[in-house]
């Protein structure tokens, strides 16, 4: 009798899980080191085998989760036959309007000089009205243009932008519409002149028809607002490169005001499917689903579930994310029940709240923290070196190779920046690696002889404000996971007097009223960062918080679910128990916790609080067990393949896997609606023993957590993260931080990869 030894069994006596020694080294080096509840059991499983195994979707402020459910405009537009009557009403004012000028033409002289003359008669408080928002003068100028052939009149400037409207509307009321104006450009004063015929017309005409390039503010007010909402899914792609991407595509304004006309709550991850909503000022729905088709197009992802709304987006207007997780070939003693007791110590006491690998750079371990601790040494040069460090093996490698195109371009963009060949760099980079583009067009920009120096600072402050704060930020991090660590080794259970915890008493000190910027802004993770100037004074606080006494843990009041603990910053208070690690740990990188003011902004950072632990958003968090999950099978559909069928795959063929048909176009077959195929084929015993175990794991954690610190404390060490064999192997590099200079291997990707949770 013939049997498959790979089908898994559920109840099995397995030897203990693997565990994978490249994270748990990275994991160290990061400070992640405890579990909340280390007597537990774990399991293994490998994580994001296929982007498709990791589905982020975005929960918003009033708990709607989002998914992308219509790539359609019509629900948007008013049917057919409503507009054709409007614009053939329109029309018909305007041919009366026409006809009527044609019937005054054709009246005695007499008659029409008589109704000239009293339209000339402008009231009194007409008159009063206009001097009140320019000046006499210019209001009698504007009156003799009554009796005038040709000339204008320009007030002086209004500054105001209602002050204006009221006086455009004013004089097309006061003069009967027989004067006309309009505002300066690149001024704020008005020009006033005769209407003639022609021009009276088109002034109606235009009003009809919502205005100049039908974009006057009334327009977008009856659509509902000047803001057009829609949800942003992509598949195998970093949020960056496609907020970035559709101004180029619209060719909307470039630079920062594209930036500033399309906003986002957060960033998701690269390597997944995810979900998001975005806002783009004044555009109209039609232009952005217009991206969904045709060689316009944007690769891997599509715009859908469109509404205008009065208001933008701003990062951390969100509530969370949920996250659905397929854990590929899991293993692990009484594999079911372990997965479920792990879920409900979570549930009970929370998982240790650390930032994840992801903030700390993809391929070097803790890269961008090495880069923020350079720039809070004001190293400016290494810090750029580091930037554009690049490993040579990849210039070496020879067809056919596995890297892709764009990671050659970066190693052959910092080769001549190293080779001080400015120019070629500058041409060579992919727009993906937006530090790297914009340190090597700022220096192709301000290039200067040899000999002369280069202004490494300015080269950074080139780098989007976001994503430079970002180096220090994850220097912050990586002081707080030593921290956390720490903590919990002092005790897993039980709070200790002097924890620190957020104040609720009204006696408690606050943030200094006129402390510059004192109101948190939050970076593209959702994290709370303080930017309060350097000059802020003494008295700024980045938060009210309380030091706990005897009296206070002896109370009972207090959990370890209340404690906070800071990032370095010199507006937090450090909690007594660690200060020494807080200084020791500065002290290795040559800085000071009690001396972190900077006289560049960007890297004075005052510092923040975060929760020790961290809980399921809503207590929501589910798990499925599924043997024999073969690779090519997908447990969970993405929501595009809910929309056009389940082989729909638009981030090309999954490593190792098989590629979806349609892929790209969404013209996958959906089957018996693919979902229920798949969960068909899973209750009558198809595809057992074909494959291995799977376990699907679906929860809502807040903004700024951690999936992948969640799954740790679930796994115990369990998780293997999915490595491609591009170029340089399955090698984690785990060694220590990168080396500065031309021959470095460089953190790359910093933003590209991170897991953007919240």
């Amino acid at each position: 009798m013939s049997h498959n030894p790979k089908r898994a069994r559920l109840d099995s006596n397995a030897a203990p899980h693997p565990i994978d020694a490249a994270t748990v080294a990275a994991e160290r080096a990061c400070g992640i080191t405890e579990y909340v509840a280390p007597a537990l059991a774990g399991f293994s499983g490998v994580l994001k085998r296929r982007y498709t195994d990791f589905l982020v979707n975005e929960i918003m402020k009033d708990g709607t989760v989002v998914h992308l459910t219509d790539m359609g405009v019509k629900h948007l537009n008013p049917p057919a036959e409503e507009k054709k009557e409007e614009q053939q009403e329109q029309v018909k004012e305007v041919k009366k309007e026409e006809k009527k000028e044609e019937k005054e033409e054709k009246k005695p002289k007499e008659k029409v000089e008589e109704k000239k003359a009293a339209e000339d008669e402008v009231s009194e408080d007409d008159l009063k009205a206009l001097a009140a928002l320019t000046d006499e003068a210019t209001v009698n100028a504007c009156v003799a243009l009554l009796g005038a052939s040709e000339g204008s009149v320009v007030t002086p400037a209004i500054d105001s932008k209602d002050a204006r409207s009221s006086f455009h509307q004013l004089v097309r009321s006061a003069f009967s519409s027989r004067l006309i104006t309009t505002t300066q450009d690149g001024g704020n004063g008005i020009i006033v002149k005769r209407a003639n015929k022609n021009s009276a017309t088109e002034d109606r005409r235009r009003s009809k028809r919502g205005g100049k390039n039908h974009k006057n503010k009334n327009n977008w007010d009856e659509l509902g607002g000047e803001y057009c909402h829609f949800t942003l899914y992509k598949e195998n792609r970093d949020t960056m490169e496609i907020v970035n991407l559709i101004p180029r595509l619209l060719k909307m304004k470039s630079g920062a005001a594209a930036r500033n006309s399309l906003s986002f709550a957060g960033t998701k991850d690269r390597r997944a499917v995810t979900a998001q909503r975005c806002a783009a000022w004044r555009v109209k729905a039609e232009r952005l689903a217009g991206l969904n088709t045709g060689n316009g197009g944007i690769r891997a992802a599509r715009l859908g579930d469109f509404e205008y709304k009065p208001y933008r987006l701003d990062l951390g207007d969100l509530a969370g994310n949920e996250f659905v997780i397929t854990l590929r070939s899991c293993q692990g003693a009484e594999l079911e029940s372990t997965v479920r007791a792990a879920v409900a110590s979570i549930r009970s006491t929370g998982f240790a709240n650390y930032f994840g690998l992801q903030r700390f750079g993809t391929f070097e371990n803790a890269g961008t923290a090495t880069i923020g601790t350079l720039l809070l040494q004001s190293n400016w040069r290494a810090a750029v070196e580091t930037i554009l460090a690049y490993d040579h093996a990849i210039l070496a490698h020879t067809p056919p190779t596995k890297l892709s195109s764009d990671e050659v371009s970066r190693a052959e963009a910092c080769r001549d920046f190293f080779s001080e060949n400015w120019d070629a760099a500058a041409n060579k980079v992919p727009r993906r690696y937006i530090a790297e583009a914009a340190l090597l067009r700022y220096f192709a920009a301000w290039q200067k002889p040899a000999g002369h120096g280069l202004n490494y600072l300015a080269a950074i402050q080139s780098i989007p404000r976001n994503l430079r704060s970002m180096y220090v930020h994850a220097f912050q991090s990586l002081v707080w996971n030593h921290a956390v660590s720490a903590r919990l080794r002092l005790s897993r259970t039980d709070v200790l007097e002097g924890d620190l915890v957020y104040a609720d008493t009204p006696d408690a000190p606050a943030p200094a009223a006129d402390a510059p910027d004192a109101e948190p802004e939050v970076d593209q993770n959702g994290e709370a960062v303080f930017t309060a100037a350097p000059e802020a004074p003494a008295g700024f606080t980045a938060a009210a918080v309380h030091a706990l006494t005897a009296e206070d843990v002896a109370s009972g009041r207090y959990s370890l679910a209340d404690i906070i603990l800071p990032t370095p910053g010199w507006g937090i208070v450090y909690p007594a128990p660690l200060l020494p690690l807080y200084t020791s740990l500065l002290a290795e990188h040559g800085l000071d916790p009690h001396a972190m003011k900077r006289p560049v902004r960007d890297f004075s950072l005052p510092g923040s609080y975060r929760k020790v632990l961290s809980r399921f958003l809503d207590d929501e968090c589910t798990v499925e067990v599924v043997p024999g999950c073969a690779l090519e099978t997908q447990p969970v559909l993405t929501d595009l393949q809910r929309l056009l069928g389940a082989g729909t795959m638009l981030g090309g063929p999954e490593v190792g896997g098989k590629r979806g048909d349609g892929e790209g176009e969404g013209s996958g077959e959906g089957g018996e609606g693919a979902e229920g195929g798949e969960k068909r084929k899973r209750e009558e015993g198809e595809g057992e023993g074909q494959g291995e175990t799977a376990v699907v794991v679906r929860m809502r954690l807040g903004t700024s957590c951690y999936a992948t610190m969640a799954l740790r404390e679930m796994m115990k060490g369990g998780t293997i993260p999915f490595r491609a064999e591009f170029g340089r192997g399955e090698k984690a590099a785990v060694d220590g931080p990168p080396a500065t200079g031309a021959n470095a291997v460089g953190p790359r990707e910093e933003k590209e990869d991170e897991v953007m949770e919240g």
